[in-house]
Formats: C-alpha cells, sequence, structure tokens
C-alpha cells in the first residue's frame, strides 16, 4: 500500500510545505514581530526601499527553491529508486528528431 501511495504523500507534503511557507511569511508581515522575512519587507515598504522588498523576495524564493530540490527533491529521489518508478532509457534505441522508435 506505502509504494503507491507515496507519490501522493509526497505531493501532499509539497502543498503544504508550500502554503505553510507563505502562511509564515505573511504572519510576520501582519503580527508585527521584530525580525524575519515578512517584517523586513513590511518594514522596506513603510520607509520605501524597493530594493530591500526586492532583495527579500529573492530571498523567499530561493529559501523556497532550494527546500523544494533538497528535500522534496531527494525524498523524491529515494522514494523512486527504492520502488523502482524508474527506468533507465536503452542506449541501444534508435532516436531521431522526429522519429523515436522504441524497442
Amino acid at each position: 500500500m506505502l509504494p503507491g501511495a507515496s507519490p501522493f504523500i509526497i505531493t501532499g507534503l509539497r502543498q503544504a510545505f508550500q502554503r505553510s511557507w507563505i502562511a509564515v511569511v505573511g504572519a510576520e508581515m501582519l503580527a508585527g514581530s521584530d525580525w524575519g522575512l515578512g517584517w523586513v519587507i513590511y518594514d522596506a515598504k513603510e520607509f520605501l526601499n524597493a530594493n530591500v522588498m526586492l532583495a527579500s523576495l529573492a530571498v523567499i524564493g530561493a529559501i523556497g527553491f532550494a527546500f523544494e530540490r533538497l528535500v522534496f527533491g531527494s525524498l523524491e529521489r529515494a522514494t523512486v529508486q527504492r520502488w523502482g518508478w524508474y527506468r533507465p532509457p536503452r542506449h541501444d534505441c534508435l532516436q531521431t528528431a522526429r522519429i523515436i522508435y522504441h524497442c
């Protein structure tokens, strides 16, 4: 049962992380905390520092992208290798630009 359900579990974890990451940054803006990227963006908005706001958005995106690739990418690779959902391409197949001959 676990091999069949693991793609859906991983997808659910990815979506949960994405939504929680958005919620954390948004909560920092609304709660008015004294630290965090949401506070930096809110503070930069108050003082019209567009470069700080854009840099903070880039950092938020970079953290989300890195977490996606490092955590969920490695989890997905481990799952695929463990349960054998990946079949490497055969090198003896003939491939051209328009026609692919299946072996």
